[in-house]
């Protein structure tokens, strides 16, 4: 990431955080907070700091509240290094997703690939007829982030799609909100971001999730993450979801894998796949565009 783009997602961190008067954290507050001069942080969001020392960089972590994973994505931001020069030569994109696809399309559970805005790239046959979500709708939406996971996990027009029960569904949104916010970190300055997270924000559990200051407690999240989901017809369904990433220049995407958690959840994943099929079906595009 070049200085340029670091000094503009650091801007953009900086602008997410609120005061105690629910107020954007100015230059002045989060450099006081960071223990470095209000010229410092200028020079470091308008780019023009050509060396940045790694002690400046994790006092600037702190300050913005992040948590560890997300510390170590910043330090590595603000290197000066492309993404293309830390990567070896990925593979085609076609190619990548088309075996991601494929996985999916025969696992024997319900699965979905979203890339690192949330989005979702596609859905397999079972985790659709899971959801009983109609796809119509979905594609008669004007926003951009109606493939959105968050949308669907959060949006009040899916109410009915969703009755997680089990954890409860406040703390697997928050773990998943706390996971979108680690995986998006380096993407929060990108246009189709700030495009997408007003949508988002609209939506009031979203935004009391996006906003809420990261705790302590943070640090000992689980990406395995249990859930149960009661289906109108096949009664509760105990998951467990299983992410797994896939990292390239274009865009990171993740396979989420619900495995079954009983023997009567694993026979009505069979009893679906039966009836439907697994087929994958495509959604949202990938890669995104440049703005």
């Amino acid at each position: 990431m070049d200085r340029k783009t670091f000094g503009l997602l650091i801007t953009t961190l900086r602008k997410e955080l609120r005061n105690e008067f629910d107020q954007v954290v100015t230059q002045s507050e989060l450099a006081e907070q960071a223990h470095l001069s209000v010229v410092t942080l200028q020079k470091i969001e308008q780019g023009r700091l050509s060396k940045l020392d790694p002690d400046v960089i994790l006092s600037l972590a702190v300050a913005l509240n992040l948590p560890t994973r997300a510390r170590q994505i910043l330090l590595t931001a603000s290197l000066g290094v492309t993404d293309n020069a830390l990567s070896k030569q990925p593979a085609e994109v076609g190619d990548m997703l088309a075996s991601l696809l494929e996985i999916m399309s025969n696992l024997q559970s319900p699965a979905i690939i979203a890339d690192a805005y949330g989005d979702v790239v596609a859905i397999n046959a079972v985790f659709q007829e899971i959801i009983n979500m109609p796809l119509d709708e979905i594609n008669d939406l004007g926003q951009i982030s109606r493939y959105n996971l968050f949308r669907w996990l959060c949006a009040p027009e899916y109410n009915l799609h969703r009755i997680i029960v089990g954890a409860g569904f406040s703390d697997f949104v928050h773990r998943m909100v706390l996971m979108f916010k680690m995986m998006s970190l380096k993407l929060r300055c990108q246009p189709y971001f700030l495009h997408l997270i007003p949508e988002l924000n609209r939506l009031p559990l979203f935004r009391k999730e996006w906003q809420a200051p990261f705790i302590q407690d943070d640090e000992m999240m689980n990406i395995l993450i249990p859930l149960s989901v009661r289906h109108p017809a096949l009664g509760v369904l105990n998951m467990l979801t299983m992410p797994q990433a896939t990292f390239s220049r274009q865009g990171d995407l993740y396979l989420y894998n619900f495995v079954a958690m009983d023997a009567e959840t694993a026979k009505y994943f069979q009893a679906i796949i039966k009836k439907t099929g697994n087929r994958a079906i495509r959604l949202s595009a990938w890669p995104k565009p440049s703005a």
